[in-house]
């Protein structure tokens, strides 16, 4: 860190953690450049939705292991009463880690496991879904997906430390919900919600798009590029 003319982190977490390890460094070493998504490979915002209205479709992209487990969603939807649990499908796209297979035996809703798919398959099964799946349980980690969840322009229910990367960057862009991975009542109480405004959601979800375009790769590469030739 003291050899070096530029210390980049990609979140605002690393970064404070980095920078208090090297108190007597200058500010102006260090710097910020985020994890993000490709414009062109998320394509343009549709709002396209599954055709049964009565019901609720939520997709979960992504390998599903320890540290993102499932497990939380899945549980606080097995508790809500059966004329909702019944009516509400999650799609699981992409790998289960062996620690996590187990969790998904036996549930009371509708689980659907539809394994690894290649990136641009799997997006557009996001443009019939309801509502994006994300967990993360602790508060540094910043899942890419989360980046295209946002790409997509639909809401994201995420379960993550208050506080967080996670739940930081779904305030800044208005994208979606986060409650406490740890806190069953807060997960039922928004997964309730979710489903009392499914159809408001598919009417007037608005997420701050000029927020969420900060994240596209072509900025994010212009600001690393700027950087460098600071430091030349």
């Amino acid at each position: 860190i003291e050899l070096s003319d530029l210390v980049l982190a990609v979140t605002s977490s690393s970064l404070n953690e980095i920078r208090a390890r090297y108190p007597r460094q200058p500010d102006a070493k260090f710097a910020l450049v985020p994890n993000g998504f490709d414009p062109d490979a998320v394509g343009r915002p549709e709002n396209g939705w599954h055709g049964d209205a009565s019901r609720m479709l939520v997709t979960h992209m992504g390998t599903a292991y320890r540290t993102a487990s499932p497990s939380f969603y899945l549980n606080a939807l097995d508790a809500l009463p059966e004329e909702i649990r019944t009516n509400v499908a999650t799609r699981f796209i992409g790998r289960v880690a062996e620690t996590e297979s187990s969790i998904f035996d036996s549930r009371k809703s509708n689980v659907e496991l539809v394994g690894f798919m290649p990136q641009a398959e799997a997006l557009k099964h996001t443009r019939e879904t309801d509502y994006l799946l994300l967990t993360m349980t602790n508060d540094f980690s910043l899942p890419g997906k989360l980046f295209e969840y946002l790409a997509t322009g639909k809401p994201v229910l995420a379960l993550s430390p208050k506080g967080g990367e996670v739940d930081r960057i779904l305030t800044e862009t208005k994208g979606g919900y986060c409650v406490p991975h740890d806190s069953p009542e807060a997960i039922r109480a928004m997964l309730m919600e979710a489903w009392n405004k499914r159809a408001e959601m598919r009417a007037r979800f608005a997420p701050d798009w000029e927020a969420i375009r900060r994240y596209e790769r072509p900025r994010l590469a212009g600001e690393l590029a700027a950087l460098l030739r600071g430091r030349l």
